[in-house]
C-alpha cells in the first residue's frame, strides 16, 4: 500500500505576522515583530519534531505485524518522499495489520494501493527497410541535457549513439543496476522516446546534423515495462534528480510513464506531489505523458474504459474523451509539470477501415482533462499517432504505419532502427521535450518557468476548433492550449513580438508587479482598423502542501495575472489593481474589459464557461483586439495571494510572457514595437493589503 501520514499537528499554519498599528512607534513594533519571529521559528521546529516523531510511530506501528516500509533507506523515511505537512511511503503489511493502521493510526489521510502502469500498446508487425545512412554529429560541449526516465535505451543505436551521455547512464530496477539497455520487447520503449527528442518530426536519411541535447538514460521500467513495487516513485524521482541534477546540472526530465486509471480528484498523489516538490526545490522542468487509454478489452479496475467500448457504445470519437473515465492518468495531474496529450497526424480511410480520429484532432486513445482541481491540462499536445477501425460491431482496432508517428527502434531484438509501428502519449511528450531542449540550448541562462511559458505561449489551436459550433470547453480540456511550435517559441516575425521577463522574479502574497508595454502611435492610429492578437502566459512555482484538498491551498503561494481595459490608461490601472485586488474575485467595473478566451473565473467571464486560466501555475489567455482599441500602453499586473503559507517572507518565482502579432501576416510591426518599446521591466512594486 501506499501511505499518507499528515504531520502539522494542531497548528497548520503561523501565527499572523503583526502589522504596525497607527501612532505605534518603531521600537514597539520592532518589539512585537521580534517576538512573532522567535514563534514563527518555534512552529518549524516543532513540525520538524512532530514529524520525526510520527515517523518513529508509525515505523514501530507497521514493525509490530511484521511489515516493511519498502522505500525506508538507512532506518528513516528518505527526504524525497517528505513534505513540509506530511511524509508518504509504500509499506508491505498484512490484511490485519492494515485494517488496524487505518481504523487506529490517527493520522493517515491517504490509503491506496500501488499504480498499475499503463499497459503499451502492442507495436504493430514492421516491414523492413534500409537503416538510414544519416550520421548524427556530437552535440556542442555544454548543449542542455535530457534526462530520459523510461525503460532504458539501446545506447549504441546510429541514430542515437552520438548524443548519448553513457558516462551517466544509471539503471535503477531491482537486481539489474549494472544493466541500462532497452530490453522492452518489439523495439524498445525508451529508444523510441529518446529518438522522438532527437527527431521530433520525421528521421532524416541522408546527411549530417548536430544533436540539440546530450540524452541521458535513467532506466526504471524492467524488459515488460512495469515498475518495481520495491521502487516508490516519489521517492526513485528524488532520487534521478539529485544525481543528475546535482552532477551534470540536468534541468530537463521526460517522464513519459503513467499509470494505467484515471488520476484521482481528491487529494494530490505522492507521485505528482513529488514532481511538484522537486521542481519547487530546483530550477528543473518535467515534461510527462497524459496517459493512454486502452485499445480493447475490460475495464481497468472498473474505472477506465478502452476505446473499443466506448465506440461499442455509439460514443464518437473526440466527444467519448471528455467522459471521467478518460481522465488523464498519474501523475499527470501535477502542477508544475508540463503534461502532453496526443493529436493524430493523419486521416486515414482504406476498404473497410477508416482512423477513428482525424488530423490534428485528439487521438482516440489520449487521455483528457480537466486535471485535478480543474486546472487546465494536458497544457499541450503533439503527434502521438492514432487508431484505426474496421466495421466490424465491436470494432477490430489496429494502427497501420499511416497512423504512427515514425520513431527511432532498438534492434537489440532484431527488426529494423526506424518504423512507424507504435502510438502513445509516450511518443508526444518528448517531442516537447525537444523544444525545451532548443529553449534551453539558446537562453541557457534562463529559468526553466520561462521554457514552460514560451512552450505554452507558442502553442495554438488548430483549424478545425474555429467552427462556431464546437464545444470550446471540450476543446480546452482535450488539447490544452494546442500544438506548441518552435518557431514561435524560439524568436519574432515581421508580424509578431515576443516580450518576456528576464531570470526569476520572486513576488510575496499581497504584492503586485506591474508591467507596462509601450504601444507605437501608428499602430493605435484611429484611422486603423488592425486586428491584434494579444497572448499572456504566466508561468510560476510555489512549494506543494499535500493534505489540501484545494488548489489555493495545496500551494504555499499562488498568483494570477490581469491587464489593462480598452482605453485604460497606466495610471488609472495601477489604481485600480490597489484598489480591487485585494479581492480577487470581485467582477470589473468601469470600462469595458478586453474578452479573453477563458477568463480568471469559471462563469461569465471569458468566452469558455466552467474553466478558469487561474487554476493552475501556467496561466495562459488570449484575444483578439482592434488596434484602435489600444491605448499608448499595454498594462499587466502579476498579483501574489496568500495560500497554506501565511509568512510574510513566503516568495514564488514567475515568468511572464506577452505577444502581439498582427492577424494579417503581411501587416509588420515588430520594428516599430522595438522602435516604442523601453525596456520591459518592472513599474512599481506595491503591497495591495
Amino acid at each position: 500500500m501506499d501511505i499518507g501520514i499528515a504531520c502539522l499537528g494542531m497548528k497548520s499554519q503561523l501565527p499572523d505576522c503583526p502589522e504596525i498599528k497607527p501612532d505605534e512607534s518603531d521600537e514597539k513594533f520592532t518589539k512585537r515583530f521580534t517576538t512573532w519571529s522567535k514563534k514563527r521559528d518555534l512552529n518549524y521546529q516543532q513540525w520538524d519534531e512532530i514529524k520525526s516523531q510520527r515517523e518513529d510511530e508509525f515505523t514501530e506501528f507497521v514493525q509490530a505485524y511484521r511489515g516493511e516500509i519498502l522505500n525506508i533507506v538507512d532506518g528513516a523515511i528518505p527526504q524525497s518522499s517528505q513534505l513540509p505537512d506530511s511524509f508518504s511511503c509504500r509499506l508491505q503489511i498484512s490484511g490485519k495489520g492494515l485494517k488496524d493502521l487505518v481504523f487506529n493510526f490517527p493520522y493517515i489521510f491517504d490509503v491506496n494501493l500501488p499504480d498499475e502502469f499503463a499497459k503499451l500498446v502492442e507495436p504493430e508487425n514492421s516491414s523492413d527497410v534500409d537503416d538510414p545512412i544519416f550520421q548524427l554529429e556530437q552535440p556542442e560541449s555544454n548543449a542542455p541535457n535530457v534526462c530520459v526516465i523510461d525503460s532504458g535505451i539501446q545506447e549504441n543505436h546510429s541514430l542515437l549513439k552520438a548524443a548519448i551521455d553513457s558516462g551517466n547512464s544509471k539503471s535503477w530496477v531491482p537486481e539489474e543496476t549494472d544493466q541500462t539497455a532497452d530490453y522492452v520487447s518489439n523495439g524498445g520503449h525508451g529508444t523510441r522516446v529518446a529518438g522522438a527528442v532527437l527527431y521530433p518530426i520525421t528521421i532524416p536519411r541522408i546527411g549530417n546534423e548536430k544533436a540539440v541535447c546530450w540524452i541521458q538514460n535513467a532506466r526504471i521500467l524492467d524488459s515488460k515495462c512495469q515498475l518495481s513495487t520495491q521502487l516508490f516513485p516519489p521517492n526513485l524521482l528524488g532520487d534521478i534528480v539529485e544525481f543528475y541534477h546535482n552532477q551534470t546540472k540536468t534541468r530537463i526530465f521526460n517522464h513519459s510513464i503513467t499509470g494505467s486509471v484515471p488520476c484521482r480528484t481528491q487529494y494530490m498523489s505522492a507521485w505528482a506531489a513529488g514532481i511538484d516538490n522537486l521542481t519547487w526545490e530546483k530550477d528543473i522542468l518535467f515534461i510527462v505523458a497524459a496517459g493512454n487509454l486502452p485499445l480493447s478489452g475490460g475495464r481497468i479496475g472498473y474505472t477506465r474504459l478502452s476505446v473499443q467500448e466506448h465506440l461499442a457504445s455509439n460514443r464518437l470519437c473526440p466527444d467519448y474523451l471528455v467522459e471521467n473515465s478518460c481522465r488523464i492518468a498519474n501523475p499527470a495531474q501535477s502542477f508544475q509539470a508540463l503534461t502532453v496529450g496526443s493529436i493524430s497526424l493523419a486521416s486515414y480511410r482504406a476498404l473497410s477501415y477508416s482512423s477513428i480520429s482525424q488530423k490534428d484532432k485528439p487521438s482516440a486513445f489520449s487521455c483528457s482533462g480537466l486535471g485535478i482541481w480543474d486546472t487546465i491540462k494536458p497544457e499541450v499536445v503533439e503527434y502521438g499517432g492514432d487508431l484505426v477501425k474496421d466495421e466490424s460491431i465491436p470494432p477490430n482496432i489496429t494502427s497501420p504505419k499511416e497512423v504512427c508517428p515514425e520513431l527511432v527502434r532498438s534492434t537489440l531484438n532484431g527488426g529494423p532502427g526506424v518504423a512507424a509501428d507504435n502510438i502513445g502519449t509516450s511518443f508526444a511528450a518528448p517531442k516537447v521535450s525537444h523544444i525545451a531542449a532548443r529553449l534551453a540550448a539558446e537562453l541557457s541562462d534562463e529559468s526553466c518557468l520561462l521554457y514552460r511559458a514560451l512552450i505554452v505561449q507558442s502553442a495554438r489551436w488548430p483549424e478545425w476548433t474555429m467552427v462556431d459550433n464546437i464545444e470550446k470547453l471540450h476543446v480546452i480540456r482535450q488539447i490544452g492550449y494546442g500544438i506548441p511550435n518552435i518557431d514561435r517559441a524560439l524568436g519574432n516575425s515581421p508580424n509578431r513580438i515576443t516580450l518576456i521577463t528576464r531570470g526569476n522574479r520572486p513576488i510575496k502574497a499581497k504584492e503586485a508587479h506591474v508591467y507596462q508595454v509601450k504601444l507605437p502611435e501608428g499602430l493605435r492610429s484611429q484611422g486603423e482598423e488592425y486586428e491584434i492578437l494579444v497572448e499572456v502566459t504566466l508561468s510560476y512555482k510555489a512549494q506543494p502542501r499535500r493534505t489540501r484538498r484545494n488548489r489555493r491551498k495545496y500551494l504555499s503561494t499562488w498568483l494570477d495575472w490581469d491587464c489593462s481595459k480598452k482605453g485604460e490608461n497606466p495610471e488609472k490601472f495601477l489604481a485600480r489593481i490597489l484598489k480591487e485586488y485585494d479581492a480577487p474575485e470581485d467582477a470589473e467595473k468601469g470600462e469595458e474589459g478586453f474578452k479573453w478566451t477563458i477568463g480568471k473565473r469559471a462563469k461569465n467571464y471569458g468566452k469558455i464557461d466552467g474553466v478558469s486560466r487561474s487554476a493552475g501555475t501556467i496561466q495562459k489567455d488570449w484575444t483578439i483586439v482592434k488596434s484602435f482599441e489600444l491605448r499608448e500602453a499595454f498594462c499587466i499586473a502579476v498579483v501574489g495571494h496568500e495560500g497554506w503559507n501565511n509568512d510574510p517572507d513566503a516568495e514564488a518565482p514567475y515568468s511572464l510572457v506577452i505577444s502581439f502579432e498582427a492577424i494579417t501576416s503581411n501587416i509588420p510591426i515588430y520594428t516599430t514595437f522595438v522602435e516604442a518599446q523601453v525596456q520591459l521591466e518592472v513599474k512599481q512594486e506595491v503591497e495591495i493589503g
